[in-house]
């Protein structure tokens, strides 16, 4: 029997499903799979990624890639959390953040890197990967035969600006939770 072939759409739908579920309190592996989706394990995995076009990237919760040029999608980002927030940089816990499912899209036709991958998130573009970090990923799709990736993401910052505060405190910054090197695990419904 064939192999499913997924959408970016249905990646995105997928990962949303799994933010509702989290944000009502459940675990990460537990919205997984009440979502249908369970991680390959084992040698068997180049298999199940060579039939699919898009997947998840492995993350390890530490949100350390940072989107760069968030600073030219601050409305947008801010539309995605509801305005001006308390929220601060850090994603460790107690810190706040707002999380989301992220595209992590190439753009082979971006006119300053053919290897710019753009940042979705909601359908809005928020920001790209930083240019190495970008060509890793290109090639690692490819290694894959993938031609896209969803992952989990957290807007931090956005605060309202105190009296001490620098011009750029009150910026939203995307933080990504992915590892590098890549991998990948693919969507099963």
């Amino acid at each position: 029997m064939p192999k499913k072939r997924f959408s970016a759409e249905q990646i995105v739908t997928l990962l949303r499903q799994i933010e509702v579920s989290m944000a009502q309190g459940n675990p990460t592996p537990v919205a997984c799979r009440d979502a249908g989706i369970n991680t390959p394990n084992g040698p068997s995995m180049p298999d199940h990624l060579e039939s699919t076009r898009g997947a998840i990237v492995v993350g390890d919760g530490k949100f350390s890639v940072h989107a760069v040029g968030t600073s030219a999608y601050q409305g947008p980002i801010e539309s995605l959390v509801g305005g001006k927030t308390p929220m601060e940089y850090g994603v460790e816990p107690g810190h706040e953040r707002a999380l989301f499912a992220a595209l992590l899209l190439p753009d082979p036709d971006d006119l300053y890197d053919k290897n710019a991958v753009r940042v979705i998130i909601r359908e809005i573009s928020v920001g790209y990967l930083e240019s190495d970090t970008a060509k890793a990923f290109v090639s690692a799709l490819a290694q894959n035969g993938l031609d896209r990736a969803a992952c989990r993401a957290a807007i931090c910052g956005g605060s309202h600006l105190g009296p001490h505060d620098k011009p750029d405190d009150d910026l939203f910054r995307v933080r990504l939770d992915v590892v590098i090197p890549f991998h990948f695990r693919t969507p099963k419904i």
